[in-house]
């Protein structure tokens, strides 16, 4: 395979931004020659895995999950690094090697791979002391908690807990068995604030899971006197759409209430309820600009409802955080919260997260399927009084059943966790 050569001046600054690829692949590196530092970004979380080799000296980063789908990269750098490569360890793991400068001293414990952000990530090289007589080092990598825990806080909701680790590692090894798919995930405890996070921040074709943060921008408003349950909303020829629910079937300009309208949106996940809501409510412009207001990164309607191609997005972190908020009451008035968690528990499809809950236990969530992406994001009440967020969403072949099994493997093992905690 033909290698692709760089070379930088010790006195530059080198930035390369890769091709496009799909999904969960190193986006581009950047070399630093007068701050003497290497980064590189992807674009989805990733919990890089670094040590030291001598002979010759070199630090090699592994990044977990990364795909590089493209041929090797070999730079020549500067100044203390000599060169860099970037390669395909295995099927699921991006390598980057840094091949130190051979006069370069250093104290292999004062090395660090600084976390930028969750997705960026820089090898830091302290000043020249005495080398080390040590074949292999490993590094340490600090965690990052998701972008919406700030300063002890899950956005605003509830204190942050701790990573549950165990549960993550076992949710990373219940990937394994199902490569096709591309998840992500994000678990929270709403006693403990603990979490477990799997790509929770990446962004994914919404499908009709975009309906949940809908739901709650109506009661929202219902609470601010804007809307009523009772006024009427009259379905024109241009909001009828077709794919789930039966209002499509119906006779164009008909009336029907918000409270049906805002039902049918969530049990049967009409779209063309929805539509009729998201023009009630001002338009996508108007629901893009409340999602930011909540904290939501990667929330955003592009488009009216099917939105079969993906345009509209979100994440997983995402889903959490409006969950908690509604959970703690947070957004919405105590009528209003009640009434939101009513009929998110009247959603008709229990094929992902609901076959992985216990017996008596009860689900107030959202589902979305457009073949290709699907998802699934609820609250769950145990019988034992406890309440946990489980949401999921992932890529995959399209219609391919493997996509499913993998959610409901997920809340199976969730939930036996928490009942066991």
């Amino acid at each position: 395979m033909k290698l692709r050569v760089l070379s930088v001046s010790a006195l530059g600054a080198l930035t390369i931004a890769l091709p496009p690829a799909s999904a969960n692949t190193l986006t581009s590196w950047k070399f630093d020659a007068q701050r003497d530092r290497l980064s590189f970004t992807t674009d989805a979380e990733v919990r890089p895995v670094a040590k030291i080799i001598s002979d010759p000296t070199r630090v090699v980063i592994d990044l977990p999950g990364i795909r590089l789908k493209r041929p090797k990269i070999l730079s020549a750098l500067g100044g203390r690094y000599k060169s860099l490569r970037i390669g395909q360890f295995d099927a699921r793991t991006t390598r980057l090697v840094v091949e130190l400068d051979p006069g370069y001293g250093f104290d292999p414990n004062r090395i660090k791979v600084q976390a930028n952000s969750r997705r960026s990530w820089s090898l830091v090289l302290p000043d020249p002391g005495q080398s080390s007589d040590q074949i292999e080092t490993p590094l340490s990598v600090p965690p990052v908690h998701p972008d919406f825990i700030r300063n002890g806080s899950l956005g605003g909701v509830m204190p942050v807990g701790q990573e549950m680790r165990w549960l993550q590692q076992r949710l990373a090894a219940v990937h394994s068995r199902y490569p096709v798919v591309n998840p992500g995930l994000f678990i929270l405890d709403l006693s403990t604030g603990d979490y477990a996070d799997l790509s929770g921040g990446k962004a994914f074709p919404a499908a009709s899971v975009i309906k949940l943060p809908i739901l709650i921008a109506f009661f929202q408003d219902l609470d601010a006197g804007k809307v009523s349950l009772t006024e009427k909303l009259v379905m024109t020829p241009n909001l009828i759409a077709s794919g789930s629910g039966y209002m499509q079937d119906l006779a164009p300009w008909s009336s029907y209430s918000a409270q049906y309208t805002i039902g049918k949106m969530i049990e049967t996940s009409d779209n063309t309820a929805t539509n009729m809501i998201i023009k009630r409510l001002g338009g996508a412009r108007v629901l893009n600009q409340r999602f930011r207001s909540w904290g939501l990164r990667d929330t955003v309607i592009r488009n009216w409802l099917p939105d079969l191609r993906g345009t509209n997005t979100l994440s997983a972190q995402d889903l959490a955080l409006i969950l908690a908020k509604l959970a703690k009451g947070n957004l919405l008035s105590d009528s209003s919260q009640a009434r939101a968690i009513a009929i998110l528990k009247t959603c008709r499809t229990r094929s992902l997260l609901v076959p992985g809950i216990g017996p008596g236990a009860q689900i107030a969530h959202k589902t979305g399927d457009i073949g290709f992406a699907i998802g699934d994001a609820g609250i769950i009440f145990m019988p034992n009084g406890r309440q946990y967020i489980a949401a999921v969403m992932l890529r995959r072949p399209y219609d391919d059943p493997r996509g499913r099994d993998y959610v409901q493997a997920v809340s199976r093992l969730t939930y036996a966790y928490f009942s066991q905690r």
